[in-house]
């Protein structure tokens, strides 16, 4: 039996599982009461229940604490796991304390600081009802086959995420407004919408590219093609970040951005020593709350501090998550080595292989799926090509980053050039030698 908080995500891992001939079926409010399906579950059709929580009990309250109250129940021999995908410390420390996890536990961690995630702050303008601050993300003359990136967004308000997706929807031509290519999603919709829009968002070939979404979509849709996920609005506490961050690059073939943008009272907020708690990072800014505590007296400490941080974002995630993945995490250890002197180019070939990277780029761009958000010199600017163009090959050389772009390519353009100014080298050496010999 699996318990599982979400409507969406129960669907979609009875889904998952059944592609591996695996019998389940999910109980919630929503299931049937019919006396023949209650027989089957009860007679062992289905080998595995995804369970709402509001089955397990009558009581309401938080997760740990039904869980707990759950746990009790059991024998201390069934096995129980805990599983989530943004697991702090002190989150950890709770849920271990309530479900009464033995210390002898197996511990299994991957990393949610993926290395093809970027992260980035920027302040709102004019706050968050200027849905100026969404113009970025359609091009002005935008129509397929144009492509715009798969974009989720997070409101914390269900009004707020229909109000701004029927603003983007506003800025599509008049003829692509009734196509789906920007849609909201909150659980206020029917369950046909719902699937629908989960389905068209999630397929390759789907309409939708832009969904703006409140907090079920971070925990209940699973999508592996997402390349920019935006939070609007500070969200309450950093683990909630994470997961709603999770949700970009979800494979290892896409590039992804989490891009936070903020009301400018997050960057302006004193913070002090007091509002650093290792017990409770997440605590609120005004430590206690009221039912009527403005929200940035609700907002967690340790998010703020991400806000304003001056440092590395993926190096605050890592100290936020205890992540020690070192695949994760780059950091310079050491100084550069001194480059070598006087390893230029010869001086007659820069501007033909200037002019080869030029069309090199010029047929990249092309055919690049985001060329219609992305301009050419997002590429490589034209100072890097001048810089490629003078560069002795024997001071290139491919990083990691690079050969998951088009660096890579672009390094055989470098190195073909290279390869056919030697064979004309050496047939120049050749015809003199023979020129010598009749002589």
């Amino acid at each position: 039996m699996t318990i599982s908080p979400l409507k969406r995500l129960q669907i979609t891992q009875v889904n998952e599982c059944m592609k591996y001939g695996i019998s389940m079926i999910s109980i919630d409010e929503d299931t049937p009461n019919d006396a023949s399906l209650w027989q089957s579950i009860r007679a062992g059709k289905y080998v595995h229940l995804i369970v709402s929580l509001e089955q397990l009990s009558m009581f309401n309250g938080h997760l740990p604490c039904l869980l707990g109250q759950f746990r009790v129940l059991l024998s201390k021999d069934t096995t129980f796991q805990a599983l989530s995908a943004t697991l702090p410390p002190h989150i950890l420390s709770t849920i271990k304390r309530e479900l009464l996890i033995r210390s002898d536990h197996l511990s299994l961690m991957l990393s949610t600081n993926r290395p093809n995630i970027t992260y980035a702050v920027t302040p709102l303008i004019g706050g968050l009802h200027n849905f100026h601050n969404f113009n970025c993300l359609i091009p002005p003359n935008y129509s397929p086959p144009m492509i715009i990136p798969k974009t989720l967004i997070f409101h914390d308000n269900k009004l707020k995420a229909v109000n701004a997706a029927a603003y983007n929807n506003s800025h599509l031509l008049k003829a692509l407004q009734t196509h789906g290519v920007v849609k909201h999603y909150h659980n206020d919709m029917s369950p046909e919408y719902l699937q629908q829009t989960y389905e068209d968002f999630v397929s390759d070939t789907g309409s939708c590219r832009i969904l703006h979404a409140t907090a079920g979509a971070s925990t209940g849709l699973d999508i592996h093609c997402v390349s920019i996920v935006i939070q609007y609005g500070v969200p309450c506490n950093m683990s909630e970040a994470v997961q709603r961050g999770g949700c970009a690059a979800r494979d290892d073939e896409t590039f992804g951005q989490l891009l936070m943008m903020v009301e400018p009272w997050a960057l302006e907020l004193e913070l002090t020593d007091k509002h650093d708690d290792i017990n409770d990072p997440d605590k609120p800014y005004a430590g206690m709350i009221k039912k009527n505590s403005s929200k940035q007296d609700r907002t967690g400490c340790a998010v703020l501090r991400y806000i304003q941080s001056k440092t590395c974002l993926r190096e605050f995630y890592a100290k936020y998550l205890y992540d020690e993945t070192p695949a994760d995490i780059v950091a310079v250890t050491s100084q550069p080595a001194k480059r070598r002197q006087n390893q230029l180019r010869d001086k007659n070939e820069h501007d033909i292989l200037y002019e080869r990277l030029s069309d090199w780029r010029a047929r990249e761009h092309a055919v690049h799926p985001l060329q219609s958000v992305q301009p050419i010199t997002w590429l490589c600017d034209n100072n890097g090509l001048e810089l490629l163009s003078k560069t002795h090959p024997n001071n290139l050389r491919s990083t990691e980053e690079w050969r998951e772009t088009c660096g890579q390519r672009l390094l055989e353009v470098i190195n073909q050039f290279t390869s056919e100014r030697k064979q004309v080298q050496n047939l120049d050496s050749v015809a003199k030698r023979a020129c010598i010999e009749q002589a």
